[in-house]
């Protein structure tokens, strides 16, 4: 079975029964609740955030909030880690479209301590949505990437729109 590290943040009846079902699967689960005094220098964050196995990219389910697309999951796809995503909305339709990780229906803690498991279960699979993620942030989101498209909007721009 794979190994992995998978703490769980927070004291909630939710994470205890995600725990429970988890450790009845065989995962080896810490509960507990990283806390930080101060903010995180750039290397020590690269390092905390580099250290995990999967991210996960929880969205609201009744707001406007799902709708949108938070910055985080590029950073998450750009360290090459999977992402379990719970949405119904945009986030779960990008991160499908780039098949960088697990989609779960809001409020389904079953699903997603199966997505967890696995995850676990198969190292593959962990491996291949990391990379996948990834590559999309190389193939589309680097400065330079950006900095074409920038460059071919105005160009088209003022050649469509001089007199």
């Amino acid at each position: 079975m794979a190994s992995g590290n998978y703490p769980l943040a927070g004291s909630s009846i939710v994470i205890e029964n995600l725990a429970g079902q988890l450790c009845k699967a065989g995962v080896e689960v810490t509960i507990g609740a990283l806390l930080f005094t101060r903010f995180l220098l750039k290397d020590e964050l690269a390092a905390l955030l580099n250290s995990a196995d999967v991210f996960m990219l929880p969205m609201a389910t009744m707001s406007f909030v799902d709708l949108g697309l938070p910055t985080k999951v590029f950073e998450y796809q750009a360290y090459g880690k999977p992402i379990i995503c719970v949405s119904n909305g945009e986030a779960a339709r990008y991160v499908e479209s780039t098949r960088s990780g697990l989609i779960i229906k809001p409020k389904d803690a079953g699903g997603f301590a199966e997505a967890i498991i696995r995850l676990y279960r198969n190292r593959k699979l962990i491996t291949g949505l990391g990379r996948n993620g990834r590559q999309y942030v190389i193939d589309n989101l680097t400065a330079e990437k950006t900095g074409e498209r920038m460059y071919d909007v105005l160009f088209f721009a003022k050649n469509r729109f001089v007199v």
